[in-house]
Formats: C-alpha cells, structure tokens, sequence
C-alpha cells in the first residue's frame, strides 16, 4: 500500500510529504544515496547486527527486463531501494529486541560473557536479571515488551531493564535511545512510581483507576460506561442482543437470568 492509500489523499501530497521530510534532514539524503549504492554493489544491505536482506535476484531480473533497458527505471527495483532503506533502520530496531531479551533471559558469566548452557547455568549458580527478581518475559509486541513482575518490584529493577534494552546493540552514531517504562496491575495501565507504592501498602484501589481510563477512552467514541457492559453471555443470550439491536432495543446484561424460570417452577411446586 502506498503512502497515498494510507493517508486517504493524492499521490502528489503523498510525494509532497516525503520531499518535505528528506528536505528537513539534509544528511538523510546522503545516507539513502550511500544505502542505494551498496544495494546494487553487493545486492544486500545489512542490519547493525550483520542480518543480511538479499535482493541480488530481483536485481538480475530487472537488469535483463526491455522496461529498464528503455527507461533505466523499473517499479521492482524501486521498491527495493525503498526497502533496502528500511533495513538499517527497521531491522536494526528488530535486532535489538531480540538481542535484548537474550541478553535479560540469560545469565552473565563472572568473565563477562553470556552462559547459553543450562547445565552449567544450574551447576554454578548463574542467575539472570529477570530471574533475581522474578521476573518473566511474556509477549515480545515489535520493538516492546510485556513482562509479569511481582506486584513489589522496585521501580529502580524496571529502569535496569530498560537501560538493558537500550544499550543492547552498538551504538556509535550518538543516538540517545529510550525505552518508555509503564507499570500496571493490568494491561496498558501507566502507573506512577508513587502509585505503585500505594498500591503495595493497600493505599490504593487499581479498580477505580481502570474504571476511570475505561471511561475515558470509550467517552472517546461516544460510548458512555456502565457496570457490567463487558461481562461475559452465553451463546443464548448474546443471539438475543443481537436480535435486539437489530430492533433498535437496548438489552441489559441479565435479563435472561435463570431467576424466571426458577420462581415458575416454585409456583408449580405450590399448585
């Protein structure tokens, strides 16, 4: 998809967009110069980390089509020059949340090197960052993580983490990099370090934060909360709502309820 479709307009403000962004980093130029001369050289481009992105064939391909023969410009090689841009970036970045979570999986030797063995990783009694304080790796989201810690985790482990990630891969370009720590009870929840003390001593109520940031984000769209609106229906009763909503009618969690049936049975009992 082009940048035209992804923004909805014309192929000439698309164009406009990306001249403005090359105009305003004037050393990008250079660098797209630089990449797109060692694509056609070698047929690769690398990552910081060596990963290798071939595009050699495509390239022989192109060079023997009667397009660029007549033209010297073919729309494949084109991407590929787009594409061989993105690799130093994109799959750098890639690079780096991979190395990283080796680098807080794995436990680090007394020498400095990285202890792969789990054998000897027992034997010696290596211990990685994550598994001093308990912590586990669960989900990898691009260059994010998602990490379960215990509730009483020091916010000073969360910033080790991070300046783990940070300074994973080499770095000498100057760039600074960062890595936004957030810290919940729940998903995409950004307490304050502060609140998660008050948390721990029982000072703080996490449920009314949620309801609150649910109210939020649905008055967004419109949508006023209400208690219960996402709890979970059968099968029976989720037809119902949706055969209510065909009518315009509002249903309320609860109204299929076996309580009904079980007051009919009692007055049967009776009769």
């Amino acid at each position: 998809m082009g940048l035209s479709e992804q923004i909805e307009s014309t192929k000439e403000e698309a164009q406009q967009l990306i001249d403005g962004f090359k105009a305003g980093l004037p050393n990008y130029l250079k660098w797209e110069a630089e990449t797109h001369k060692t694509l056609m050289t070698q047929g690769y481009v690398e990552t910081v980390l060596g990963r290798k992105r071939r595009f050699g064939e495509t390239i022989a391909e192109v060079l023997q089509d009667d397009v660029y023969k007549r033209r010297g410009w073919h729309w494949k090689l084109e991407k590929c020059k787009r594409q061989s841009t993105n690799v130093p970036v994109q799959g750098s970045s890639a690079d780096q949340s991979k190395k990283a979570m080796i680098d807080l999986f794995y436990p680090t030797r007394p020498d400095g090197t990285k202890c792969f063995d789990r054998e000897e990783w027992l034997r010696e009694g290596y211990k990685s960052i994550l598994e001093e304080h308990d912590i586990y790796i669960v989900l990898q989201v691009h260059d994010e993580l998602l990490f379960d810690a215990p509730e009483d985790t020091p916010w000073e482990v969360y910033e080790k983490l991070a300046s783990i990630m940070c300074n994973t891969i080499p770095n000498d370009v100057g760039v600074e990099f960062k890595s936004d720590i957030e810290a919940a009870p729940y998903w995409s929840g950004k307490f304050t370090p502060e609140q998660l003390q008050q948390l721990v001593a029982g000072e703080l109520n996490w449920r009314e934060i949620f309801e609150e940031e649910v109210k939020k984000k649905l008055a967004k769209f419109g949508i006023e909360y209400t208690v219960g609106m996402f709890e979970e229906i059968g099968e029976e009763e989720a037809s119902v709502v949706q055969t209510f909503a065909k009518e315009g009618i509002e249903y309320t969690v609860g109204l299929l309820s076996d309580d009904d049936d079980e007051d009919d049975e009692g007055d049967e009992d009776a009769a």
